[in-house]
């Protein structure tokens, strides 16, 4: 045993030393510097950046998607105008007559669909934007 509390033959210590200088350079590649520091773009770290930015974009998905309903919400509150009713507001049709009771109940559940389901139609124009698959494991 020696000072690093194993025993080691010359094989091993020559089989490290290759690991380690094989180290430096598998970092380099994966990188995209040098070991001194210069920028040395290699297709790994082309390849890895753009499964990174993709990934990227999967995971801040959900965060995305809870800001733009958020959005969504806020301005749709505020103004008075969500989706439906503004709409028919929009068009002349809202107020409906009071007997036309039935017309701003159906407005309002629509309006309550829509806030209901906007997470999802997010995520889904998200994808739509980025590119992604639509489908592809919807929550």
């Amino acid at each position: 045993e020696g000072s690093s509390g194993g025993s080691y033959l010359p094989d091993d210590i020559t089989q490290l030393e290759h690991l380690t200088r094989s180290n430096v350079h598998a970092m380099e590649d994966i990188t995209g510097y040098s070991r001194d520091g210069t920028k040395t773009p290699t297709a790994m770290e082309k390849t890895l950046r753009e499964k990174g930015a993709h990934w990227g974009q999967h995971v801040l998905e959900g965060a995305v998607s809870w800001v733009l309903v958020f959005i969504y919400i806020l301005v749709t509150v505020l103004s008075g105008y969500p989706l439906c009713i503004g709409i028919a507001k929009t068009a002349g049709l809202y107020p409906v007559s009071p007997e036309a009771t039935l017309v701003t109940e159906i407005l309002l559940l629509l309006d309550a669909l829509i806030y209901v389901f906007s997470p999802q139609w997010c995520c889904l124009l998200l994808r739509l934007v980025q590119g992604r698959p639509l489908l592809h494991r919807m929550t």
